[in-house]
């Protein structure tokens, strides 16, 4: 068997295994496995590390209905990711101001226990500023909100990093300080890539990839380009991974502060995706 059908194989039996277990699903179903398959169905992808020491992945068609669906079910029975993640989707997906509210709920569950959580609370309270729906002059709630993302910014979470960088430039709910502002751009952007440089990009499974593709040269260009995206996406953690995923789906997005960030157009500029 060659090394391309090999990795079309386990691809093959990837997919297989995922919609095995979505059709086997009962009152016994646990937490991690509603989670994996809300994941999926997040993303767009799964993926699995072999015994060779490659990283796999096999492409789920994305459906936002069904991750919900599973992620609340996990959410249920206590997962703290899973709260974190209905917390974020909420958040990116927010139409009326009840969304919001449903993603401070989710995201005020574990807050206080990873950063990351902490930095999207804080976006999300912002997003509640951006609305109306907080009185801008309400300084239990700004306070509130530049904690959270202090806290994060401290941990190295770079969207509540940029967050601030953006805040401080524009002077919304701080003084405008644009030597502060460069301060936290250029730590933003050191982070970032740091994350590329320890991680390479590609890992061995992407040049595994690249090498498998080789003859599809119609689709090489952009399953790579996917494969950078991915692998750069999973160093960064789950949470900041799917905050930046909603950016990724619409490449012409153009972030204003808390949206995505750091912005698509600023990734792209620093040469990461």
């Amino acid at each position: 068997m060659t090394t391309n059908s090999f990795a079309l194989g386990v691809e093959k039996k990837l997919e297989k295994n995922f919609y095995k277990t979505e059709n086997k699903i009962s009152k016994e179903t646990d937490s991690s496995t509603y989670e994996s398959l809300g994941l999926g169905y997040l993303n767009g992808y799964i993926f699995a590390d072999a015994k060779n020491g490659f990283r796999y992945y096999a492409s789920i068609p994305k459906d936002i209905t069904k991750a919900k669906l599973y992620l609340s079910k996990a959410a249920d029975q206590g997962s703290d990711l899973s709260n974190a993640l209905l917390g974020i989707i909420y958040r990116k997906e927010a139409t009326e101001e009840k969304d919001i509210d449903k993603a401070i709920q989710y995201l005020s569950k574990t807050k206080d226990k990873y950063y990351d959580v902490l930095g999207e609370y804080g976006l999300a309270l912002h997003q509640k500023f951006r609305w109306g729906s907080i009185d801008s002059l309400d300084k239990s709630y700004s306070e509130e909100m530049i904690m959270s993302l202090n806290g994060a910014a401290l941990k190295g979470y770079i969207p509540a990093i940029n967050a601030l960088h953006q805040l401080y430039k524009e002077g919304s709910f701080v003084t405008k300080d644009l030597k502060v502002s460069e301060i936290f751009r250029k730590e933003a952007l050191r982070l970032a890539e740091k994350k590329v440089n320890d991680q390479q990009l590609l890992s061995e499974a992407m040049e595994d990839s690249k090498r498998r593709l080789e003859g599809y040269s119609s689709l090489t260009r952009n399953e790579l380009k996917k494969g950078r995206r991915i692998s750069f996406l999973i160093s960064l953690g789950i949470v900041a991974a799917v905050s930046y995923s909603y950016a990724l789906q619409d490449p012409s997005f153009m972030c204003t502060v808390g949206c995505q960030p750091p912005s698509v157009i600023d990734l792209m500029n620093w040469g990461i995706l």
